[in-house]
């Protein structure tokens, strides 16, 4: 429970309403579970954020984020906690260069 608000908490402070921010804790709570590699709910949070921000993903679509990344992860030898240290890394300049964030995965 303390990590749910720890998450909901971080999605506030990045601007999000209170509605918003508890759907996006759930996704955030739904991601620490399927990666590979043992996630703060804090940084479970910012990797949701900076994609959303990166690809103009809602609230609403966020789920897509964590199901992109367990589909690669559980098809391909590359782990989910990789997957994310590289999105993190471009996913900013992959958007302005047009590439959707399933692009930008694959090329991961």
């Amino acid at each position: 429970m303390s990590q749910m608000v720890e998450s909901a908490t971080q999605f506030a402070k990045s601007g999000f309403n209170e509605t918003d921010a508890a759907q996006l804790a759930k996704v955030s709570s739904m991601y620490q579970n399927i990666a590979d590699e043992q996630l703060s709910a804090g940084e479970a949070s910012e990797f949701i954020i900076s994609q959303m921000k990166a690809f103009n993903i809602t609230a609403e679509d966020s789920i897509h984020i964590a199901d992109a990344v367990n589909n690669v992860s559980n098809h391909m030898s590359v782990s989910s906690a990789d997957l994310a240290r590289n999105l993190g890394n471009m996913s900013a300049a992959m958007s302005v260069g047009g590439n959707t964030m399933e692009e930008s995965i694959g090329l991961g």
